[in-house]
């Protein structure tokens, strides 16, 4: 999940533990951000988004674009899922999608990660 090595109390990591468990609610997770991955820059922008706490300059920063492109491919987020990634609502569910995605990346038989 991209944390650094070391000890981690439940209550430090509770959100994640809990997307975490496998099952159909993990599934349908995955399955909100899905109509993200015909493009090749929606998906890092919102984990840039998420990583920066939401912080549309420090994410055109890290990505070197100018921050309207950032306010533009999230309105395409918006868009394509229906969940607004600026309001607290649209982001903790697209933020649990994309934990959701990495688990499931990792849980899928390498044939299936190749196709």
């Amino acid at each position: 999940m991209r944390y650094a090595p070391g000890t981690y109390r439940i209550a430090d990591l509770v959100f994640e533990y809990q997307v975490s468990r496998p099952g159909l609610g993990r599934k349908h997770l995955v399955t909100l951000i899905d109509p993200l991955r015909d493009s090749v820059d929606l998906l890092p922008t919102l984990q840039a988004f998420v990583e920066s706490d939401s912080n549309r300059k420090k994410t055109a920063t890290w990505l070197t674009v100018h921050p309207n492109t950032v306010d533009y491919r999230l309105k395409r987020v918006e868009q394509l899922t229906g969940l607004d990634p600026m309001k607290p609502s649209g982001l903790r569910r697209l933020h649990a999608a994309l934990i959701a995605d990495r688990l499931e990346a990792r849980r899928a038989p390498v044939d299936e990660r190749i196709s």
